[in-house]
């Protein structure tokens, strides 16, 4: 934020970008700078306040309240404060974002008149010494598309990961495990007493079993002549016997067979340079043994 800016909207790829008029809020003229490139590309069309309000007290929070509703139309204002939600909710409105955050501790009174000077000495004490751990981060919950955040919307970021690559896309690389985890079917033990649920239950187990053993075979199809049958089931010698039937073509065999997908662009062409053909691979949805 800074003074009125009178510059012309910048152009980037021939779009221009403009940045929000300047507001006057208690006699301040605030005005925002046009988003990068960047910013434009995530659509970010406002830019992020993040408004400190101390929670001595609900004056800081009400004046605080009126700038952030003018600011509304123009920026995405968060307050953040110790003050209770319930009073923003009250007098916000809509489009309320709140961060409850411990700022300060005020004045600590026995009573209207009276200071508590021992009690606001340990509570300001005990504040000082989270300091550093309230300044150093702010923790967000992200809706969505979390590793394009860095570095504009966030510093760092917690993301759920299998292979990693899209973290890779977005130039950022795993600086720490917090959790390693693993699926997990998880019963009611009073549920899995009863018959009919336990039933239920194995079956669901079963069919994910199946899908889970998918993910790593496909089936083949092909057509074999007779006299190469044998060479075509010496490569397969290794699998299950696979299914074979006669075609209406004297001397030909369909045959199907399930194997693992990382030996399958090895196979295929043995299978052709022996004899198979009309070969269609395809994805399996469930493999129940």
């Amino acid at each position: 934020m800074g003074g009125h800016s009178t510059e012309k909207p910048q152009r980037q790829g021939g779009v221009p970008i403009l940045a929000a008029p300047p507001v006057r809020v208690a006699g301040i003229t605030l005005s925002f700078e046009s988003p990068t490139r960047r910013e434009s590309s995530l659509a970010i069309d406002k830019p992020v306040i993040l408004y400190y309000v101390s929670g001595h007290g609900f004056g800081h929070s009400t004046r605080a309240i009126e700038v952030g509703r003018h600011l509304a139309p123009f920026a995405r204002t968060i307050f953040c404060t110790s003050a209770p939600q319930w009073l923003y909710d009250c007098y916000y409105g809509p489009g309320l974002e709140f961060r409850p955050v411990e700022l300060d501790c005020g004045v600590i009174q026995h009573d209207s008149l009276l200071l508590d000077e021992k009690k606001t000495l340990e509570t300001y004490t005990a504040l000082l010494s989270r300091a550093s751990e309230t300044i150093q981060a702010e923790v967000d919950f992200s809706w969505g598309a979390t590793e394009v955040k860095p570095p504009y919307l966030a510093d760092a970021i917690v993301e759920l990961t299998e292979t990693g690559s899209s973290l890779k896309a977005n130039n950022l690389r795993i600086i720490e495990t917090i959790l390693v985890s693993s699926t997990r079917f998880i019963a009611n033990k009073k549920a899995w007493k009863d018959k009919w649920k336990r039933q239920k239950m194995e079956n669901i187990v079963l069919l994910l079993k199946g899908a889970l053993a998918a993910e790593e075979k496909v089936g083949l199809k092909m057509n074999v002549p007779d006299k190469s049958m044998k060479r075509v089931m010496t490569l397969l010698s290794a699998m299950h016997s696979p299914t074979i039937s006669q075609l209406s073509d004297k001397g030909w065999y369909a045959l199907e067979v399930v194997i693992d997908e990382r030996i399958v662009r090895d196979i295929i062409p043995r299978l052709k340079s022996v004899g198979a053909s009309g070969i269609i691979e395809y994805p399996l949805n469930k493999v129940i043994p």
